[in-house]
């Protein structure tokens, strides 16, 4: 017993004595205690965003969660409890984990959670701070940090009126009417925001007030989905003295109080209503049928419902208006169901009869637009749509397209007939043609009688060697629509052309030495053959002749050819060489008895100069052939000739002198076989147009052929002597016709082209060149030539007006 009692002394006095040596410690520990600089500190994690000084921050807008990761330290040596303490702004809601244990020497990491709250007025940019503090448990130690929320919020808000979210509206009421309005505000921007609600300005004997009452409204609304929409009504009463026709505009305006204080984001914003005041009843006119078809000249009904809405009776007197596109329409004729004015009762739906009736020859798409007046009631007009398709009294018939070979000009024909019961006006063009053809169509512009028909000839001449094999095109029947000048299609006719390629050889060139030769020299000749078309030749012959100074033309050789497409092909020969030889000639000959061949470019002539072994006159054979021509005479010769030729064509630019002055360029005149005379191309071109263009000058042909001085003077040369064709001296003008066509002398001479420029021009006096290119579908040069031509003959004047010219007929008087 006394043992027991002794040892429970003993443990009671080291237990007494160990907890004096810990108080001890924990006195000396405490004595040391301080702020931030004793035992317990606190500092941001490592991932934290900090300020300059140091502080942890992060941005948010109000709804954000945040949680900031911080570590607490503990210098001691030996374990502590960490008690945390947090202070943040008011109205904030904030958590920072609660005690935590640390050993000695270590850190503990800590969360602290903040919640931006979204019912607070708060300034959108400003930083909102918390403080967190750890409390050592054993050295008092305090360490604390500051936390930094920064916000960043935006600042918006926004007005409008329902249902269409619109900030504007146009409404139609009547004397008396009350309405009501929905207006929405809606906080757009990050924060809690107030807002005020005014009516800006009004009619002050309307009544005009928000469901809520009078004056101002205002409201509080938080930002996110729910909760930031105020929606109310605004009240409108129209007086019943007010008059129909009347307007008025009023303008709502919403006021943000954040964005006046801080200057960030829309301070106001508004929306306006526009009131017009209009009868108490409307008048509603709808078509029973939207789109109709229907003749020319033809009497056709249309129904129209009329319906009454509102709240009183009206009358209603029809008027009818008729458009193509936004072009009113005159000469139609039409009746409506309705005598003089008639009254409607408020709620009444009544269907009425309207017979209208199209003028003659018009076509297209055209709008019927019922309306009308009415005392009481806004009528609102209904419209329909008529297809008026045109009674076709002109037609085309007997259409004959020529069997024509590839460089051939292509000749078509038809019959214009008239099956109407009038005499009518009718002009012709071609439309969809390729350009490489020039038409020329005659009779384009004539009257045809009725139950009568009229033959049209039209040539599309080729302005290219190839031109396309297969095409078509479209020939228009214009009538006039109206005394303005204005002409409708009344028939279209689709004109197929197919171009046979026939088989084709051209001499390419001919090779001779290019020196002067000796009398009796075996000459080398090399002559090229081609074929260009897609088809063989087979069976041609290839003729050489030697060309002499007395214009006769004397065989050397001939050969058999056989090329295929596109094959070329050389002839080598030697040609013994005579001083009566002027020229070596190379000329391409079909098939004997074979019209279905192609003989464009098949002619080829190359100069020689060959020397007599004596010098002087050559006598004997060779004398006969047209004797021997001095070099240096040849040359003083054409030196001369050059420099006359200059001189004419400088001082004599005009037909007359143009066209025998060429003409006498070509001495080489050979009388031609009457099957070979129309085999040349061009020559046949040039004839065809002399044909269809009697009376046409020289220059002229030149222009719309788009040939040269020599080549036109040559073929007209030849034409001329043949006698397929005449000329006649016009003042300074060669002027060319078919043979045995009657001259009328006293008469202007006219071609076909400035015969259609004059007609466009009596037509529609004023006109500038670039108008009669664009109406005749000619270029400018052609008008320009043409123009000043007419003008000389004084059937035309110019008048330049500013920068422009205009074109007038003699006869038509102008101010």
């Amino acid at each position: 017993m006394k043992l027991r009692y002794s040892l429970m002394i003993t443990f009671i006095a080291l237990l007494s004595f160990s907890m004096f040596a810990l108080s001890n410690a924990a006195s000396e520990e405490c004595s040391r205690a301080s702020v931030n600089e004793g035992t317990i500190t606190i500092s941001p994690a490592e991932e934290e965003q900090v300020t300059g000084e140091g502080y942890p921050v992060k941005t948010a807008v109000p709804g954000d969660n945040l949680i900031f990761h911080l570590r607490v330290n503990n210098s001691a040596s030996v374990e502590q409890m960490a008690v945390m303490e947090l202070i943040g702004p008011e109205g904030w809601h904030a958590s920072v984990t609660g005690s935590v244990p640390i050993p000695g020497g270590e850190s503990r990491e800590i969360l602290l959670a903040v919640d931006v709250p979204l019912d607070l007025r708060m300034d959108p940019t400003d930083d909102y701070t918390f403080r967190v503090d750890a409390v050592g448990n054993l050295t008092g130690d305090r360490g604390f940090i500051l936390v930094i929320v920064r916000l960043e919020a935006g600042l918006d808000h926004e007005l409008v009126l329902l249902p269409d979210s619109s900030k504007e509206m146009d409404l139609r009421v009547f004397p008396g009417q009350n309405m009501y309005i929905d207006v929405l505000l809606r906080n757009q921007g990050d924060i809690l925001d107030d807002y005020q609600l005014r009516i800006m300005e009004h009619q002050t004997d309307w009544d005009i007030r928000f469901m809520e009452g009078e004056g101002d409204l205002h409201i509080t609304l938080p930002p996110g989905e729910t909760g930031s929409i105020f929606r109310t009504e605004l009240l409108v009463n129209v007086p019943s003295t007010t008059s129909p026709g009347f307007s008025r505009n009023i303008v709502l305006r919403s006021f943000s109080n954040l964005s006046a204080i801080y200057k960030e984001g829309k301070e106001t914003d508004s929306v306006t209503i526009h009131f017009t005041v209009v009868n108490p009843s409307t008048m509603t006119i709808r078509p029973a049928e939207t789109y109709i078809e229907t003749e020319s000249g033809e009497n056709t009904p249309i129904e129209f419902d009329i319906v009454v809405t509102g709240v009183s009776d009206a009358t209603f007197e029809p008027s009818l208006e008729i458009l193509s596109g936004s072009f009113s329409q005159s000469g139609w004729l039409w009746s409506v169901d309705l005598e003089g004015p008639s009254v409607f009762s408020a709620g009444e739906t009544r269907r009425i009869n309207v017979n209208i009736l199209p003028p003659s020859a018009i076509s297209g798409e055209f709008d019927i637009i019922l309306g009308g007046t009415s005392d009481s009631a806004d009528v609102i007009k209904g419209k329909t749509t008529f297809l008026v398709t045109a009674k076709t009294n002109i037609s085309f018939s007997d259409l004959v397209v020529s069997d024509t070979k590839m460089g051939e000009d292509v000749i078509i024909s038809f019959h214009i007939r008239n099956s109407g019961d009038s005499s009518q006006q009718v002009v012709l063009d071609v439309e969809e043609l390729p350009s490489v053809f020039i038409p020329a169509m005659d009779p384009s512009s004539f009257v045809i009688g009725p139950g009568s028909s009229r033959q049209v000839d039209l040539i599309l001449y080729p302005r290219t060697e190839r031109p396309p094999l297969e095409f078509s095109f479209k020939i228009n029947i214009k009538v006039p629509l109206d005394d303005k000048g204005e002409w409708l299609v009344m028939s279209e006719l689709d004109v197929p052309v197919a171009i046979k390629e026939l088989p084709n050889t051209v001499v390419y060139s001919i090779e001779l030495p290019d020196r002067p030769l000796d009398e009796g020299e075996s000459v080398p000749v090399n002559i090229t053959i081609e074929n260009p078309s897609n088809m063989a030749a087979v069976g041609w012959t290839l003729e050489v002749y030697e060309l002499t100074w007395s214009y006769s033309n004397v065989i050397i050789d001939s050969f058999h050819v056989d090329l295929g497409p596109g094959e070329r092909e050389t002839i080598e020969m030697n040609w013994t060489a005579r001083p009566s030889a002027r020229k070596i000639r190379a000329l391409l000959v079909g098939p004997e008895g074979s019209d279905e061949i192609c003989l464009e470019d098949n002619d080829l002539s190359e100069p020689v100069n060959v020397r007599p072994a004596k010098s002087g006159i050559v006598s004997g054979n060779d004398a006969q052939e047209g004797g021997y021509i001095p070099a240096e005479y040849a040359v003083a010769a054409v030196a001369g000739g050059s420099i006359l030729l200059t001189s004419i064509l400088l001082f004599f630019n005009t037909d007359y002198v143009r066209y025998p002055l060429f003409a006498g360029l070509y001495p080489l005149y050979t009388k031609l076989k009457p099957e070979h005379l129309l085999s040349n191309r061009l020559r046949r071109r040039i004839y065809v147009y002399v044909q269809n263009n009697p009376g046409e000058h020289f220059r002229s042909i030149l222009v719309n052929l788009n040939l040269t001085n020599g080549t036109l003077a040559h073929h007209l040369y030849t034409l001329e002597k043949e006698n397929l064709i005449r000329s006649q001296r016009d003042g300074l003008y060669r002027r060319f016709y078919p043979a045995g066509y009657h001259i009328e002398e006293d008469k202007v001479n006219l071609s076909p082209l400035q015969k259609r420029i004059l007609e466009l021009v009596e037509s529609r006096p004023g006109l500038s060149q670039k108008d009669i290119s664009l109406g005749l579908g000619i270029s400018n040069s052609t008008v320009n030539y043409n123009v000043k031509s007419m003008k000389e003959k004084k059937v035309i004047e110019v008048r330049k007006m500013g920068k422009s010219t205009h074109i007038y007929p003699i006869s038509t008087e102008n101010s």
